[in-house]
């Protein structure tokens, strides 16, 4: 497969084979291939489901006279723009589809088997009638790419314990450090021909960025870094020197090269800390994986020792100490002591009591919010009051936030305002934009599954609703799937659905719909 061009892929499903549109650029080498499937917003970028057949006799297809008439009337179809065929299978590829029907196939088994894998992780996703039959064991043997990963930041799980969430961690952490190898080199690569010299002398790739940024674009960096100061004299020396001559240097930067140091510069100031977060929420999954909550003796590269493991800004090691004063094993018995909480929350009438620390280290948003009076180390009791938010739904939240499980669902009290009983549903959508709100992507995804497993004629409208505004794809495809394949489609438009969808949702998801109900009327 060249550089650029697309492929057809087909993957062997549970119930059947499913054909997907493939960007051939992905396929240049399988290193970094599986990372594209790692979460539905990725893969949609590369990937596009041309059709899922189902298949009774997969032994028919196999045979000598295979694919079969229906499959392969489906790739002639497909490969009749795009002519190359990527198929896992060796001999359905050679022995039948490349002899029967005289499809050109990919032949590097690398870069199939990553590809593969990475449409098998995101089967659910793109193929609703295969949903139920993803399992861990159609994921095995895993991607190349993953156990490269897995290996070098030294991370120790086993295989039955790999889920949806570990991978999409894993594979933003590959990302984030490919990214941030990539600003580094590029950085150097672009500076060194312009400032000489200074590359050879600072060997932080961060420090290094921050001096040319500020020799080359002085605009967007108008003073020194304080660790500048720290250097030794004769390496401050030089460094002023070259400030000092770089006028025709500075005349070089036209408008593309300023916005690349620049944003060489961003990454490499804000990809380290993002990658211990991610290291520190892996760290969690294995935690919960091997049954020890309170405490991991999991090695991860790169994390603090036993006596301190701080992250997020938060010091474990205050936690656990806490933990062990109080005598609980979990943050869920944590919670619910109440003992040694530092911050009071006030929703919809009701209190809560919480540990800044803990809320810190989940939430990033909870972090931006307290790290403040974190850091003060204040013991003092604070109160926030959150009003567009029901108690039923922040309990959940918090809940979750200590225990990484949603707690069965509870009616809200009923106000003045309140005119019928709140459902599961309605909890759900509401649990999902607090996710959001939060940045809890773990609840959100949870939430996303749960809803999707529960659309009704009444309710698809506002499921869709907050699909589109809370950015959530496979949830809005399940929408638009049941409103193509249910009976009573007219429903859906009912009590003002339609009315919502049109003022609240883009163009794009009103096309998307009607779309679906002139397959529905065809059909």
């Amino acid at each position: 497969m060249r550089l650029g061009q697309a492929a057809v892929a087909l993957l062997d499903t549970p119930t059947g084979f499913a054909l997907f549109s493939v960007n051939g650029r992905i396929c240049s080498g399988p290193q970094k291939l599986w990372t594209w499937f790692i979460m539905d917003n990725v893969a949609t970028e590369i990937i596009l489901f041309l059709e899922y057949i189902k298949v009774d006799d997969k032994s028919a297809v196999m045979g000598v006279d295979g694919p079969g008439e229906r499959l392969a009337y489906s790739i002639r179809r497909h490969c009749k723009h795009i002519p190359q065929l990527v198929v896992e299978d060796e001999n359905l590829r050679a022995a039948i589809i490349k002899s029967n029907l005289g499809v050109d196939c990919y032949d590097d088994k690398d870069v199939i088997h990553e590809l593969m894998w990475g449409l098998r992780n995101m089967m659910p996703y793109f193929v609703r009638k295969e949903t139920h039959n993803s399992t861990r064991e159609y994921l095995l043997p895993l991607c190349q790419g993953f156990k490269d990963c897995v290996n070098r930041f030294g991370i120790s799980i086993s295989a039955e314990a790999i889920d949806k969430n570990f991978i999409a961690y894993v594979g933003s952490l590959d990302r984030c450090d490919a990214i941030l190898k990539h600003a580094a080199k590029t950085v150097r690569e672009t500076c060194d021909k312009l400032v000489p010299d200074i590359g050879r002398i600072i060997e932080d790739d961060k420090l290094y960025a921050e001096v040319m940024a500020k020799i080359l674009t002085p605009i967007a960096v108008i003073e020194w870094h304080p660790s500048i100061k720290r250097l030794p004299v004769d390496v401050v020396q030089k460094i002023e020197a070259a400030d000092t001559a770089a006028d025709d240097a500075r005349e070089q930067v036209d408008y593309d090269m300023f916005c690349l140091i620049n944003e060489c510069l961003r990454i490499l100031k804000l990809y380290p800390g993002w990658i211990k977060e991610l290291l520190q929420k892996i760290k969690r999954l294995v935690d919960k994986s091997s049954g020890r909550q309170k405490r991991s003796r999991t090695v991860v590269a790169g994390q603090a020792s036993d006596d301190c493991s701080c992250a997020n800004g938060v010091c474990a090691k205050k936690l656990r100490a806490v933990k062990g004063k109080l005598g609980v094993e979990t943050l869920g018995d944590l919670l619910l002591s109440k003992e040694s909480a530092d911050i009071t929350f006030e929703v919809g009438g009701d209190k809560f009591s919480a540990h800044q620390s803990v809320l810190a280290a989940r939430s990033t948003v909870f972090k931006a919010q307290l790290i403040g009076a974190i850091n003060d180390d204040t013991t003092a009791s604070s109160v926030v009051k959150i009003d567009d938010m029901k108690a039923n739904v922040f309990r959940a939240l918090l809940t979750f936030i200590y225990t990484e499980e949603i707690p069965k669902f509870e009616i809200a009290d009923k106000t003045d305002d309140t005119k019928e009983d709140e459902t599961e549903q309605d909890w759900l959508l509401q649990l999902l934009e607090a996710a959001e709100r939060y940045d809890l992507q773990w609840l959100k995804s949870i939430c996303e599954e749960k809803l999707g497993n529960t659309i009704r004629e009444d309710t698809v409208a506002d499921i869709i609703v907050v699909a589109e505004r809370r950015r959530c794809p496979w949830l809005k495809a399940a929408c638009l799937d049941f409103i193509e394949t249910h009976t009573s489609l007219h429903t859906v438009f009912t009590a003002g659905g339609l009315e919502k969808i049109i003022r609240t949702c883009s163009p794009s998801v009103l096309k998307e719909l009607i779309s679906k109900f002139q397959t529905y009327i065809r059909g």
